[in-house]
This record gives C-alpha cells, structure tokens and sequence, in this order.
C-alpha cells in the first residue's frame, strides 16, 4: 500500500496529463529500492528516498495539482524487496553482489517486471538515482519517469543535480536550463579565492582519489569493478611520478583490500588531508582515480584529471553524448529544481518559462537538508 500524505494530495480529482503514448495522473516519489549495502541484504536507500519526498513532494504537487505518493523498500509502502529478489531469481538473496546483476539488466524476470509496472502504473515516477534496468522496463511500458542524480563537482556551495527523463516534454525542455562549464569555472575560482585551509606540508606530486565501495557509478556486467582491476594501468600511469598521494574517500573504511593493493606501489604515500585543500596547494599536478567525481573536479582548479574507467553517468556538458539516447543523458541543474513554476513548464503543463532561478532562506537547501558535504568544509 502506498503512502499519501494527506497535506500532499491533491484534493480534486486528478488530471490526466499525457504525451504521446505516455500519460499519468499520479506522481510516485521513489529511487533505488532494491540497492542494498556491499555485503548487506537490508535496503540503504529508504533515507534518501524519504529526503526525496519530503524536499520534492510539495513541491511537485504544486506544479501537477496530482496525488504523490512514496514508494521505499518498505513492506508498508508497498515493496517487498526480499520478494522482489525471489521473483527475479528463485533464492536470489538481496545484498551487493546480486544488485549488480540486476541493476543494468536489459530484462527482467517476467514476474519481477509485472511486480513494478503495477506499482508504477499512471504515474510519473521521480525517483533518486532509479536502476537503468528499470528504466528499461518502464520504457517498453511508456511510464514516464524523472530521474535525479547528485553531480560529480561538488565543490560549490549548493549541490548540482543532473536530471534525465524519458518523458517527451521534460526532454525538449531540460536543456535550456543547463548548467555550463563555464559555471563550473567560476564555482571554482570562487571556492579558490575563499579557501582558509593551510597548504599540506607536502613533496609536489600526483593524487590517487579514492571512492566508496560497492558504488552503483562502478558496476560492470553484473559486477564491481575496483582499482584492482586496473593494475597495469596504475602501475604505468602512476610510475612517472616521484610521490603519489593517495586520499581515501571520506565516508569509506572498509577499502583494506585496495589499500594491501596500493601499498605495494613503491612511490605511494596514503594521506589524510582535505582533498580541497590538495586541489588548491600548488602541489598536486595530476588527479588519478577508478571514476571518481575528483578527476571531473580537478579540471576547473586547473589540475590533469584522469579515470581508469568510464562512469556509467554521461552529462550534458562535460561529456561527448552524441550517438547516446538523449533519455539516457543528465542535465546539470542548479537552482530550478524547487520551483513548482519551473516544472510545471519542463513537464509540458505550462507554456511560461521561468526567467530567473528562485531565491531561498538558505543558499544550499539541497546540501543542507541533505546533510551531506563529500568532503567539502562548512568555512568553504
């Protein structure tokens, strides 16, 4: 049974709005409900995805005058994930490991796929970083969804979002809102000339980001893939240099086997300092990671940026998406997404575009409600 909440849903009956073969009259606020922790069979994703209701909800309510409703991995809202894993594959546990296999999946068991197409049936889905393997399913089913991502440059006082979609309107829209690189720049030159941190008592050289473990960013046919798996390639990129300095990701601890393989490079050196006081030292030259938003980063403070591996997130503006299914692309929006007025004319309801950006009590309402700085100090 889904939730309503009764001061979100809308009071007269609902509008039926529709483009093309897609239609909806309801507005389901969901995200990853089958994502487990690494070795873990308990949902992690029911936090963010109640953040998404309660930040997105009223506001999407405003914008469609339609019921919303939140789907988590929760028996009560309707969505059994232990269910869901049994219907995929007979005695398939939910944990990690059997995210990743059906995470990208091109199809899904005939019963698990009719287990979500009923609980997305008319509706619009907005959800928090949804499964491409269902976004899949709900393109052969014409649901159309919104799908919300956290950008990789996370050094500005507010997160960005990247936004893609598969709904007709939303995907002529988008674009015009876009955040440029240019943007990016200028967060950056504005972080640079703010920063209070002390410069590392450091040798010049190269950095090693690391990142979390089990992130969905890193998923490859049906598995993980890690720096391990990239080897030669570390050991030839990363050989050049007098001194690499390798930064754990701030919110990891369990990365002892990446650190047993890092330690045997003979010019690495693991360090604790603030990965934004490196970017700003004068001292790093060259950022290295697996996929890590730190190497997309490292760009605009004028630093080499490089990946092992290409992420699974292409946007708009930083990446060639020429050839992609734009529906498979994230635009970069900053600002705009708290608007009802802004999307009531992104989702096609409305033909007045918004000229300005609202204004907001805070100037991070995301990154304050989220709670959640990457590594970023509260002074910058």
């Amino acid at each position: 049974m889904q939730i309503v909440d009764p001061k979100i849903e809308s009071q007269t009956p609902p509008h039926v709005y529709d483009a093309g073969d897609m239609k909806f009259s309801r507005i389901v606020v969901t995200g990853d409900v089958i994502r487990t922790g690494f070795n873990q069979e308990k949902p992690n994703q029911n936090v963010n995805i109640g953040w998404l209701y309660r930040m997105f909800g009223p506001v999407l309510s405003q914008a469609a005058s339609l019921p919303v409703s939140i789907l988590r991995s929760m028996p009560e809202d309707g969505f059994d994930i232990r269910k869901f894993y049994h219907l995929c594959n007979f005695g398939l546990k939910p944990n990690g490991g059997n995210w990743a296999q059906i995470f990208d999946a091109d199809t899904l068991h005939p019963e698990a796929a009719e287990y979500l197409v009923h609980r997305f049936q008319d509706a619009l889905v907005f959800g928090l970083e949804i499964p491409p393997s269902f976004c899949k399913l709900f393109d052969r089913n014409a649901i159309p969804y919104i799908d919300l991502t956290f950008h990789p440059i996370r050094y500005a006082k507010e997160l960005t979002l990247g936004i893609r979609t598969n709904y007709p309107p939303a995907l002529e829209r988008l674009p015009a809102f876009g955040a440029t690189e240019a943007e990016h720049y200028v967060e950056a030159n504005i972080f640079k000339s703010n920063a209070q941190g002390s410069v590392p008592d450091l040798a010049p050289g190269a950095l090693l980001a690391g990142q979390t473990i089990g992130d969905r960013v890193t998923i490859r046919n049906g598995g993980f893939v890690s720096l391990m798996d990239y080897a030669e390639e570390i050991s030839r990129e990363l050989s050049p240099y007098d001194v690499v300095y390798f930064k754990r990701h701030p919110l990891v601890r369990n990365d002892h086997d990446i650190i047993r393989f890092l330690s045997g490079l003979p010019n690495l050196k693991i360090i604790d300092e603030n990965i934004y006081d490196l970017f700003c030292s004068g001292l790093i030259s060259d950022v290295y990671s697996l996929c890590s938003g730190a190497s997309v980063e490292a760009k605009y403070f004028g630093l080499n940026g490089h990946t092992f591996y290409d992420s699974i997130n292409n946007f708009r503006e930083l990446d060639d998406c020429s050839g992609l299914d734009e529906s498979s692309v994230f635009t970069s929006i900053k600002g705009w997404s708290l608007s009802a007025g802004w999307w009531q004319y992104v989702l096609g309801l409305s033909d007045t575009a918004p000229t300005f950006p609202p204004h907001y009590s805070s100037q991070s309402p995301i990154r304050d409600t989220l709670k959640q700085n990457w590594g970023l100090k509260p002074h910058s």
